[in-house]
């Protein structure tokens, strides 16, 4: 797809092997034995520069190179403040270190708090609705617990960082795309398989099937997880689908791609399976955009921004992988009447509202739209589906409850 979308427009690295490349790189920083272990830094920095010195005057010369050296005693010592263990966003950051008497005295911190008291007292999670918008959680990157096994070792394996992005909705002559947003960012390590990052993008898609139902009393536990019943994904990387085949009722995604592309002659597609392929396996662009393909027609961009070998620094517990180390919370939508509650119902096509599409709470929606539990003027109502739903949260826990494209 290169002639389509050129990677110069994205400023994309040349395709790059990087199992190979990171043998090679790994090899060159460091050495291995035989046993794969690391040798001796120093050891391999004298190799390198071919250098004939005994060990006691490499050891003095890393001494006096020491960057602690450069350290001031007069400076300000740097305290990191450990992150609560319960806490997994900023949104809660205050109630684990509440604002000090002395910020208080700035008039903007106190005006601050006094708003937020005033919606906690007056409305019940109405302060959730109008200051969690457009905030990424928190991830605590120091999460090498010492009772883990670490079956990892610096420079055994590398690290892959993939953005993952809000789905676009496109309408060909139409231009009713929204912004390019980022929902996640991920690492894999190269043994990782494709299908292991796709069962760890979150889509809101996968929540619930969006069928149109007849009351806002209807039981909608048939409806719940889109995922169990359009099990199918595909991504799309370098001109190969990689499709994913594990449930028997799974399709392929890729055949009416790549018939399409057959009949216009743009280019011959293949096609593999994704949970028989690593990231060691790819030879991918960094910074160029692919596809993640899903529930039929829900498509996510997603690109390697990065790769790296893996350090003392990184998680080392292969099971800790993929690890999602940024996720962008998703504002909660209000009911569009009332303005108080969280929508829970799509009103699609009515003729007694302004807007083709409306967000309205329960209360609402069944007080404007139906009388006796009749439907009053014409209009379809869908579910609008949330974490709660299923079962990822609920209105007392650390995670945000309702959140909503």
């Amino acid at each position: 797809m290169e002639e389509f979308y050129i990677p110069e427009f994205y400023n994309a690295s040349e395709p790059i092997d990087l199992q190979e490349y990171f043998d090679k790189y790994g090899k060159a920083c460091y050495g291995l034995n035989k046993t794969g272990i690391p040798n001796d830094k120093n050891d391999a920095i004298v190799k390198e520069l071919n250098l004939s010195l005994d060990s006691d005057v490499i050891n003095k010369l890393e001494e006096a190179c020491s960057i602690d050296l450069l350290d001031n005693k007069d400076e300000t010592v740097y305290k990191p403040v450990d992150i609560p263990s319960r806490l997994t966003n900023k949104h809660r950051l205050n109630e684990f270190y509440p604002v000090t008497s002395k910020a208080l005295e700035l008039e903007s911190v106190k005006y601050r708090e006094d708003v937020l008291k005033y919606f906690k007292s007056k409305y019940k999670n109405v302060e959730r609705l109008f200051f969690s918008c457009n905030i990424f959680s928190l991830v605590n990157l120091n999460t090498n617990n010492p009772e883990e096994i670490k079956d990892e070792y610096p420079v055994s394996e590398f690290i892959i960082k993939i953005l993952v992005y809000k789905p676009m909705s496109i309408t060909r002559g139409l231009n009713n795309s929204e912004k390019v947003r980022l929902s996640q960012e991920i690492e894999v390590l190269g043994s990782n398989l494709l299908s292991e990052l796709a069962d760890k993008i979150d889509c809101l898609t996968d929540y619930g099937l969006y069928k149109e139902v007849e009351t806002t009393e209807e039981n909608l536990s048939h409806l719940v997880n889109g995922k169990a019943h359009y099990p199918s994904s595909s991504i799309f990387i370098e001109n190969v689908f990689y499709n994913d085949m594990r449930s028997p009722n799974a399709i392929d995604y890729s055949e009416p791609c790549r018939e399409w592309a057959k009949c216009k002659g743009i280019q011959l597609f293949g096609t593999k399976i994704m949970d028989s392929t690593k990231f060691s396996d790819l030879k991918p662009r960094l910074g160029y955009p692919y596809v993640y393909l899903h529930q039929g027609d829900c498509e996510h961009i997603i690109a390697f921004c990065d790769a790296k070998l893996i350090q003392d620094s990184d998680v080392l517990n292969r099971k800790c992988y993929p690890r999602i180390t940024v996720n962008k919370r998703k504002s909660n939508i209000q009911c569009y009447m009332c303005t108080f509650d969280y929508a829970k119902w799509i009103v699609s096509g009515s003729d007694r509202f302004p807007q083709e599409k409306i967000f309205l709470c329960t209360e609402c929606c069944n007080s404007y739209n139906f009388i006796d539990g009749q439907k009053v003027g014409s209009f379809k109502l869908f579910p609008l589906y949330d974490r709660r739903m299923m079962g990822h949260g609920d209105d007392e826990s650390d995670e945000e409850p309702g959140e909503a494209e």
